[in-house]
């Protein structure tokens, strides 16, 4: 059987990350670290900015499509919280395993991201007439389109 020798705990703001191997000292790769970090950053921004062009064209093409401005107003609602989503999301992950940043964790936990996002959604112009209820959930689910597009893209 292998064994592991570790008296540090991994995934604090100290040790954020580690590579183990048998029978030795925790080894930590600042570089390795801070490649993914980057990385990771960069697939943040891309998924934001991924879901805002996807909700301002899918705003301008039910405009065009429709010519009405409460259904296009209803996208946009929507889209808008799907970006607060997506940006809540990220922020819950950023949090996980942070010390530092433990006090905020439930700021943006699930729950209170539901629980903002539905109240945000009832209290919406998509909710007040049932016509508005399918353009409010698809500009809220372009998020859902953001991630394919962002996973997929190489920029």
């Amino acid at each position: 059987s292998t064994t592991f020798v570790n008296d540090v705990v991994i995934g604090t703001d100290a040790t954020p990350c580690a590579l183990l191997k048998p029978h030795e000292e925790l080894v930590y790769d600042e570089k390795v670290y801070i490649g993914g970090m980057e990385d990771y950053d960069k697939m943040k921004r891309r998924l934001l900015s991924s879901d805002f062009y996807l909700t301002v064209f899918g705003t301008a093409l039910t405009y065009a499509t429709t010519s009405d401005v409460d259904v296009t107003k209803a996208f946009l609602e929507g889209g808008t919280l799907g970006i607060l989503y997506v940006f809540m999301l990220e922020k819950q992950i950023d949090f996980m395993g942070s010390v530092e940043k433990a006090l905020l964790f439930p700021l943006v936990s699930g729950p209170v991201r539901l629980l903002l996002i539905a109240y945000l959604s009832v209290s919406s112009v998509g909710f007040s007439e049932q016509r508005l209820l399918a353009p409010f959930a698809l500009g809220f689910f372009m998020y859902k389109l953001a991630v394919i597009v962002a996973g997929v893209s190489k920029a």
